[in-house]
């Protein structure tokens, strides 16, 4: 989701939409994603597309992919011993 909403501002960007870019820049080097002085609009569309596409595939498998995160989220508390935040997922699960 970062990276398919990332992408849509480096459309905008290169579209001159978006003014000042320096945390648009800042973004992409964080997320890997080529920076719009890098890529074309045609390129970044069709990434953004197969963003798109992605999501649509994994949408059936969601609610599994939900629960086994928010389970990582719960041992992961535990190892901290943050017995606030094993209840706040616990109560979400």
């Amino acid at each position: 989701m970062r990276k398919q909403r990332c992408l849509y501002r480096v459309i905008l960007h290169l579209q001159g939409e978006i003014q000042h870019g320096r945390n648009l820049f800042k973004l992409c080097r964080a997320i890997h994603v080529p920076e719009p002085r890098d890529t074309t609009i045609e390129a970044a569309q069709q990434e953004w597309f197969a963003c798109i596409e992605l999501i649509e595939d994994i949408r059936d498998e969601a609610p599994i992919l939900r629960e086994r995160m928010l389970r990582k989220r719960v041992a992961a508390a535990h190892r901290k011993k943050d017995e606030e935040s094993v209840l706040e997922v616990n109560r979400i699960i």
